[in-house]
């Protein structure tokens, strides 16, 4: 059985599970590009502990650096290496590689 996520019922979940783990602007964001890649062929189940796992929050690229003692000069350079989401002109949301 399967069920349609609305944006709501996302950010729902992750508020109910894992309140702190990302900002409302970031779950939004993370919701369009999980719909995106959502298909008739290609479900993407809605597992907020995975994601929590998989994926973080950051406030710039300095930030994603200082974190990860890494020397990127752009999101879209550290795109080249795992999944950023954006979030705006600096946060955004990476996949932890």
């Amino acid at each position: 059985m399967h069920i349609k996520v609305t944006k709501s019922m996302f950010i729902d979940a992750f508020k109910a599970m894992r309140p702190e783990n990302f900002s409302y602007d970031a779950l939004s964001a993370m919701f369009d590009y999980f719909d995106d890649f959502s298909s008739a062929e290609n479900d993407v189940e809605l597992d907020v502990i995975a994601i929590c796992c998989e994926y973080a929050e950051y406030d710039s690229i300095e930030d994603y650096n200082h974190q990860h003692e890494t020397e990127f000069e752009s999101s879209d350079e550290l795109e080249q290496h795992c999944t950023v989401i954006e979030i705006d002109d600096n946060r955004f949301v990476a996949g932890e590689f």
